[in-house]
């Protein structure tokens, strides 16, 4: 760039992100930082690249010709900037999330806004989700004997270990055959917690925190995946901006697998990477073979196994995070009471930092059952959240900090 010593632009990773959505057969799997796009060619517009326009006409053209077509995009909750959402210092997470929801969902030309345009049904062919974790701290008696910060990740031991918890901060009990079979549950999960561990009070004890996608991934079809430092957002894809690198691997090698119900040659490293993610995601079994075919391992095109191994999945899980850690007048709350559409529900919705701990629970009742019943960390990204406040009123556009730099 003119910037840069004069050199010329280069975007060729835009160029890769743009040619495999345009061509893609059967199905989008984006992990990102950031998910910033345009679906117009308007050169008025202050969001320049085309990723939601390419993505918009992919799927126009799926439904069109009766293709079975799906985009599942994984993103952070919310962008990783420290301040309360109601503070005075939340102007840079605001304008990210304005920007973010108006690619997505909001304000007439975003993703879904255009889908709906076409008289096509978005949920059909795409998805936005995050990832959550939980975890279970042990009592202060117990943490006496252990050293500070040695905390273990579950998810790095065999499925069938049995290991003593002993020895770090965090739980982490064995799991019977069919727990283990079935779920790797938030980041540990704790069935079988012995009694003598267990806090009287649950929100001293549970504690749960968004999972952070850092990742810029794109896989394609199981066959091509661009993985490297590029944000979906105009830094990072114009190539005048931010300096990044990234990689377009097209695997010779290939596995088979099944796609639309059909035989299918994967290639072995996407098919391999996509794969180990949806069972980490998901909370499945250790990845198996590549000639084991399971419905874990199948590309998420098939509509029965995404809808039971991914909707069905994350929305309880979502459902069950959001009831345990906010406040409620209900015992049972209802999907309505759990959509924070302004800040006056907001404040109703995070508890009182001086009466809960900020990532602890928020109820102390039945919450061992109900965090037994989550399956992964997969959950529902929030379309509606804040949907009826303007994220840009508290930001000084145009001041010190041009909007280039949030885009």
């Amino acid at each position: 760039a003119i910037w840069s010593s004069g050199i010329k632009v280069e975007s060729s990773i835009y160029s890769a992100y743009q040619h495999l959505i345009r061509n893609a057969k059967h199905f989008i799997y984006i992990e990102n930082q950031f998910f910033v796009t345009s679906t117009e060619d308007d050169p008025n517009y202050i969001v320049k690249n085309r990723i939601g326009k390419s993505i918009v006409e992919r799927i126009i053209k799926a439904h069109q010709d009766g293709e079975k077509f799906r985009v599942i995009v994984i993103m952070p909750l919310l962008p990783g900037f420290e301040a309360d959402l109601n503070s005075g210092d939340a102007g840079t997470i605001r304008m990210v999330m304005h920007w973010q929801y108006v690619s997505i969902c909001r304000g007439g030309k975003s993703i879904l806004d255009k889908i709906r345009q076409a008289d096509i049904d978005p949920e059909n062919y795409i998805s936005f989700f995050a990832l959550r974790g939980y975890d279970k701290i042990k009592n202060k008696e117990h943490n006496r004997s252990v050293p500070n910060g040695s905390i273990k990740n579950k998810q790095n031991e065999t499925s069938d270990e049995s290991r003593p918890s002993h020895n770090d901060d965090i739980s982490t009990d064995s799991y019977s055959d069919e727990q283990t079979k079935t779920s790797l549950r938030g980041i540990r999960g704790e069935p079988g917690m012995p009694a003598s561990m267990v806090d009287s009070d649950p929100k001293h004890t549970y504690v749960t925190e968004e999972i952070y996608i850092h990742s810029k991934l794109m896989i394609v079809d199981d066959k091509y995946v661009i993985i490297g430092s590029a944000n979906i957002n105009d830094r990072s894809q114009l190539g005048d901006r931010d300096s990044e690198i990234a990689i377009l691997v097209e695997d010779k090698q290939t596995v088979p697998s099944r796609m639309n119900g059909q035989k299918y040659e994967a290639s072995k490293f996407a098919y391999t990477l996509r794969s180990n993610l949806f069972k980490e995601f998901l909370g499945l079994i250790e990845p198996q073979a590549h000639a084991t075919i399971t419905k874990s391992s199948l590309p998420p095109i098939q509509p029965d196994v995404l809808k039971e191994l991914l909707h069905d999945r994350d929305s309880s899980s979502t459902s069950i995070l959001d009831e345990i850690t906010t406040n409620s007048e209900h015992n049972h709350p209802t999907k309505e009471d759990l959509v924070v559409m302004d800040p006056l529900q907001y404040e109703e919705f995070v508890p009182n930092p001086t009466v809960v701990d900020k990532g602890h629970v928020a109820i102390n009742y039945n919450v061992k059952t109900k965090l037994e019943n989550i399956r992964g960390q997969l959950v529902t990204f929030p379309l509606h959240f804040l949907e009826s406040e303007n994220l840009m009123k508290s930001v000084m556009l145009g001041g010190f900090t041009p909007n280039e730099i949030f885009t």
